[in-house]
């Protein structure tokens, strides 16, 4: 359960805008952040600081993961 506060903190803005996915790629040189394989076509981008513990979505906070 999260209060009122807590909701109010939190970036509004959950997912990554495409823009946001292609800089977290191109940063990451087409790695993925967690096993260093290439990325493909689809990849995840994840917060490193969860969005929900206040994680805002920024390039500062992304990183692009290979989908399992």
């Amino acid at each position: 359960p999260t209060s009122e506060g807590d909701m109010a903190e939190r970036d509004p803005r959950r997912f990554a805008t495409r823009t946001q996915r292609v800089r977290v790629f191109i940063l990451q040189g087409g790695l993925c952040a967690a096993c260093g394989c290439e990325l493909g076509d689809e990849f995840e981008v994840d917060h490193l600081h969860k969005h929900s513990h206040g994680g805002a979505t920024s390039l500062c906070n992304l990183q692009a993961l290979c989908k399992p």
